[in-house]
């Protein structure tokens, strides 16, 4: 879960010094991981079971990209492997005109990603098309007028992190 999410990575990092095949297997799960944002479900709240089963994976999703953040700010993951997460994530948000549902659950998981790396990250050569990504959504986003909830998080990210959106 979240909560823990820090302590397991420790962890996990402690197991890979003990046991350097379970780096291997950590970049195998991972590899798998970035496949169940292949299919993210939104349910109708009046479905009460579905949609408490729709927001368990959900949830399950954020604590996932949370623990495989933690694994890159312990030198378990690289640039690589945080980039393309991040580049899949953006096109899905690009693909097709989403509910703002959709929307709002895919760009949890990127708004994961940048709020715990972005000191690391922006110093690579990748940040800048990670910033006109972003910016990208935000305009696609007023254009559409989906989701104010991602605006703000988005105009959150760009005054934190000096992003020009305009």
């Amino acid at each position: 879960n979240k909560f823990w999410s820090e302590i397991y990575c420790n962890f996990f990092a402690d197991l890979i010094e003990s046991f350097p095949v379970m780096k291997e297997i950590c970049l195998e799960n991972f590899n798998v991981f970035s496949k169940i944002f292949n299919e993210i479900n939104i349910v109708d709240e009046e479905d009460y079971d579905n949609f408490c089963k729709v927001n368990k994976n959900n949830m399950k999703r954020r604590s996932l990209t949370l623990f495989y953040t933690n694994l890159y700010k312990l030198d378990l993951l690289k640039n690589d492997d945080i980039f393309s997460l991040l580049d899949k994530l953006f096109e899905k948000m690009f693909l097709s005109e989403h509910t703002s549902e959709l929307y709002e659950e895919i760009f949890e998981n990127i708004s994961i990603i940048i709020n715990n790396l972005s000191d690391e990250l922006s110093t690579t050569s990748h940040w800048d098309n990670v910033s006109q990504k972003l910016t990208d959504i935000y305009d696609l986003l007023k254009k559409n007028n989906k989701s104010k909830k991602i605006v703000f998080k988005l105009l959150d990210i760009f005054d934190e992190l000096d992003i020009d959106y305009d």
